[in-house]
């Protein structure tokens, strides 16, 4: 996919996300939770199998025991940063039974790292240090310059500016509902750092994975579902 143009790339990056947020939206009315569920983890994944040759490699130069021991690590800060800014503006949330809380670790443990880390740290992120590069440049139309005619994919693996990675927090943090804005800037701001030490998504994709797990297993341990 090296030289493909940034324009030419948004869709297959971008559809896994509104794909899995397009049915979250579903009123419960017209699609009960469960089979939402269902439904997310069913036409998320097809969307994810679609896109895949179309989308950066997990693996970075790095080693790959580094990464993985690095995400893990990550992971767990992560979910102790989320749980410790999120839980002032929540309150006690409504109890989910086993099967709902299955179905929502399956989708938020196995599905939801990988495009979202794809979309917020693979395309947003290595977009934004493009954009920003080319408004460095005194560039008439950054923007355009950045979108039509470079690619993702000719970025040296890593490469993080403050433009980028502002740009890629302040997308992360919006697709959240506002009571997680606080715990998104600085779980976004974690990621951020941990692509630009490590190099590859690898390691951001298993501290997203991480986290999601752990939040979940607190949850359920200690009845705090307005985390949820």
């Amino acid at each position: 996919m090296a030289g493909t143009p940034n324009r030419a790339l948004v869709l297959p990056f971008a559809l896994p996300y509104v794909a899995y947020v397009g049915i979250a939206s579903i009123p419960a009315d017209w699609l009960a939770r469960d089979w939402n569920y269902v439904a997310r983890i069913i036409v998320t994944t097809a969307a994810l199998a679609w896109a895949w040759p179309r989308l950066l490699p997990l693996r970075g130069p790095g080693s790959f025991r580094l990464s993985l021991a690095a995400g893990l690590i990550a992971g767990v800060v992560g979910v102790a940063v989320w749980i410790a800014l999120m839980t002032p503006f929540v309150g006690e949330g409504e109890v989910w039974d086993t099967r709902g809380w299955w179905l929502r670790v399956v989708a938020a443990v196995l599905i939801v790292p990988i495009f979202e880390e794809q979309l917020m740290r693979g395309f947003l992120l290595r977009f934004g240090t493009q954009w920003g590069e080319a408004r460095r440049t005194d560039s008439k139309d950054a923007f355009g310059d950045a979108f039509d005619k470079q690619s993702i994919f000719d970025l040296p693996a890593g490469k993080v500016t403050l433009f980028g990675a502002v740009l890629s927090i302040v997308l992360f943090t919006v697709g959240h509902h506002t009571t997680e804005w606080a715990a998104s800037v600085a779980y976004g701001a974690l990621m951020v750092w941990l692509y630009a030490w490590r190099r590859d998504l690898l390691s951001c994709v298993i501290a997203h994975a991480t986290t999601n797990l752990l939040l979940a297993v607190y949850v359920l341990g200690f009845d705090a579902w307005g985390l949820w």
